[in-house]
């Protein structure tokens, strides 16, 4: 959703060599309407930038403000090959990718699930799962574009990897 909140600028705080003249990142936002979800980009790197995470690693904020595009045609198809043959299916009851991943125990399966909500913080971009002890059962789809996306794709590929 859109609000009619109107920020020119947001100045704060960031880590300085010289500490008589501290350092400060500028954020300008001149679009009359902006997504709520540009203002939590703002918030987060703001927020990460006062902890002292380096600039150059917050790449996420272009990411998590561009609006998915649906998957489709050769792309679509090249994607999703390379998914089934990491364990994913596609669903045939709606337009996303399952996987489900076993553990040894629920300590395992927890660990997965928190390292998997790090990641999909930061991608703004959140899986729907189930978790019983060591079983956790995956669906990815993108409901900003009614679809399987680009994000999927990639938490997917980063959910095989762990």
């Amino acid at each position: 959703p859109a609000t009619n909140l109107l920020l020119r600028s947001l100045s704060v705080p960031c880590q300085s060599k010289s500490k008589s003249n501290p350092a400060r990142l500028t954020f300008s936002l001149v679009s009359r309407s902006f997504s709520l979800m540009a203002l939590r980009a703002v918030q987060v790197v703001s927020a990460a930038v006062r902890r002292g995470v380096p600039f150059r690693c917050l790449s996420l904020t272009a990411n998590a403000m561009a609006k998915p595009t649906k998957l489709e045609g050769e792309t679509r198809d090249q994607e999703l090959a390379k998914l089934k043959t990491q364990g994913w299916t596609e669903l045939e009851e709606r337009d996303a990718i399952f996987q489900e991943f076993k553990f040894a125990n629920f300590n395992e399966a927890w660990g997965f699930m928190s390292r998997v909500a790090l990641k999909a913080e930061t991608m703004d971009h959140h899986p729907e799962w189930f978790n019983v002890y060591n079983t956790v059962r995956v669906t990815l789809s993108t409901h900003d574009c009614g679809g399987l996306s680009q994000r999927d794709v990639d938490l997917a590929a980063f959910m095989s990897s762990l």
